[in-house]
């Protein structure tokens, strides 16, 4: 297993299979869990269960691929919490299209930088931002209102 340069973290084949807490179906087709892959999972949790179970099952799949690649203090819930909002904003706009196709609708979800219009790195970078949520220092996310 290791981290892409471009920030995408690379599974290798055999270490798919002993992670429960990622389906191989979120996986990219090179098993890759990026950005894509992300939002892959917030899509799919946020439409099968309500909001809290979500957010639960999200960050469990996160923080397992972040130790299964020695890197636990990649997690932050201030960013999951905020890419889930993002996802949950436009899931009730277009709850019944299919993954592409909602990504097709709402393209600037592919945009990876999209957080930091509403979060400094500083902000970010606080033991509060990994731990819990916390508001964005930037402009509001109307998203998680």
């Amino acid at each position: 297993m290791a981290h892409a340069e471009s920030g995408e973290w690379r599974l290798a084949p055999a270490s798919i299979v002993p992670m429960p807490a990622v389906p191989e179906d979120l996986l990219g087709p090179n098993g890759e869990f990026g950005h894509r892959e992300h939002l892959r999972l917030a899509w799919r949790e946020l439409r099968d269960h309500d909001r809290a179970v979500a957010l639960t099952r999200i960050e469990t799949a996160i923080r397992h691929v972040a130790e299964a690649h020695g890197a636990p203090q990649k997690y932050l819930r201030t960013m999951t919490e905020a890419w889930a909002a993002l996802v949950g904003y436009h899931l009730a706009e277009e709850p019944v299209l299919a993954f592409d196709e909602f990504l097709a609708r709402f393209p600037g979800l592919l945009d990876r930088g999209l957080l930091k219009r509403h979060f400094s790195a500083e902000l970010l970078a606080t033991p509060a931002a990994r731990a819990t949520w916390v508001d964005p220092d930037l402009r509001p996310l109307r998203a998680r209102t």
